[in-house]
């Protein structure tokens, strides 16, 4: 609101000229005045100086006319037009000029309107020039064709100038339009990459902190009665923490772009998932069986990464909610066009049947859709809970909203 009135409180009102539209009306004046008494000393007919006072006012007034060509040319320009007839009708001494400042700046600054005053002002002259001609014998044709073709010159001068103005205001606002969908695209890749960023570290820490957490309470367990299984587990959980760090380290370097970190663990691929399944089965306890169908050379690395990450969070599901899972199935198909992962227990339904049943679900639902895939998780029937993505070998856009 404040802004609002302070704008207002500080556009010059359209009584009040603009500096220089006031010096350059001041200059035509003095011309007026000046051929007006250069007149009066050769004493022509048709170009006769003024006699009496209100003559001076009428031989001024299109020059005044000038000095309000910014703050109000759609009013001007009749005063000066009007002015420069009457000063033909009294046949003074004149100079044409005045009504041709307004001509142009009403056609260049008045917009639509301002060129339908443009277009009648040039018409309204031309036609009294021809009158001119018919009633008055001392005046010469070729004043018509003059007449015209100034009104016509700096009608299109006018014309050409606002059509400029309208272009750079149009390229003005497609910049702005431009800056402001750039930082949007800015701002959504902002928030994908940190969407990918809060994945790739709740799969790493979730998934080692789950297996420390299973080795710690089998080690709690058989701690007094077996230290070499205590032992085994403390090296265990060390080397899977060690490992998660360097992982960390690497998700961390992307965001920062320091290559030499991120060079430390490259992503995953989707031949990783044997040995994922095998350490995880050596952590845990757990018989975990994989099998992999067709060729793994034939995913590329994103998709490849996104498999991987979505068996690891299964496997992380497993650790922490399953009831009585003793088997688990990790199943990976490599077709000619998808390549599709499955993860199986035999335990008790352990979590929701639908995608949005945890964080786990509801991450590896959407790094499937990111891909241009798609999930599914849900008991099994008899018993056991199952994890099954379908994700193309090339990734896809899979589409707004997602």
């Amino acid at each position: 609101m404040s802004g609002t009135t302070s704008s207002a409180a500080e556009r010059p009102p359209a009584w009040r000229p603009a500096p220089l539209d006031a010096a350059l009306s001041a200059c035509l004046v003095g011309i007026a005045v000046l051929t007006a008494v250069v007149a009066a000393g050769r004493d022509e007919p048709g170009n006769a100086a003024p006699d009496v006072w209100w003559e001076w006012v009428v031989i001024v007034v299109p020059s005044l006319a000038v000095a309000f060509r910014s703050r109000a040319p759609e009013l001007a320009t009749p005063v000066a037009v009007v002015g420069q007839m009457v000063i033909w009708g009294a046949e003074l001494a004149e100079v044409f000029v005045a009504p041709l400042v307004m001509i142009y700046s009403v056609a260049a600054e008045g917009g639509e309107r301002g060129r339908s005053i443009g277009i009648a002002s040039g018409a309204a002259l031309s036609a009294m020039s021809a009158v001119g001609v018919v009633a008055a014998p001392d005046v010469d044709v070729d004043l018509v064709a003059l007449t015209v073709l100034s009104c016509t010159a700096v009608l299109l001068l006018g014309l050409n100038a606002a059509s400029r103005r309208e272009e750079a205001a149009r390229l003005a606002a497609d910049l702005a339009t431009a800056r402001v969908e750039a930082e949007a695209a800015r701002q959504r890749a902002a928030l994908a990459e940190r969407q990918r960023i809060a994945r790739e570290l709740h799969d790493l820490v979730g998934h080692s902190l789950s297996v420390i957490a299973v080795r710690a309470e089998a080690a709690e367990r058989v701690g007094e009665d077996r230290p070499d299984v205590v032992r085994a587990a403390v090296q265990a959980m060390g080397s899977t923490a060690r490992s998660s760090l360097v992982e960390v380290r690497s998700v961390l370097a992307g965001m920062r772009q320091d290559s030499d970190v991120a060079e430390l663990a490259p992503a995953p691929s989707i031949a990783e998932i044997a040995d994922l399944a095998a350490e995880t089965a050596a952590s845990s306890g757990l018989t975990i069986v994989h099998h992999l169908d067709g060729e793994p050379g034939s995913v590329g690395a994103t998709v490849g990464a996104g498999a991987y990450r979505i068996v690891q969070e299964a496997l992380t599901n497993v650790l922490k909610h399953g009831d009585g899972v003793s088997r688990v199935e990790v199943r990976v198909e490599v077709g000619t066009r998808h390549v599709r992962v499955e993860v199986t227990d035999d335990g008790a339904v352990q979590v929701s049947a639908g995608p949005s049943g945890g964080s786990g679900l509801a991450g590896m639902t959407e790094r499937a859709e990111v891909l241009g895939g798609s999930l599914q998780a849900g008991p099994v029937l008899g018993g056991g809970f199952r994890v099954a993505a379908e994700l193309p070998l090339v990734p896809t856009d899979p589409g707004p909203g997602r």
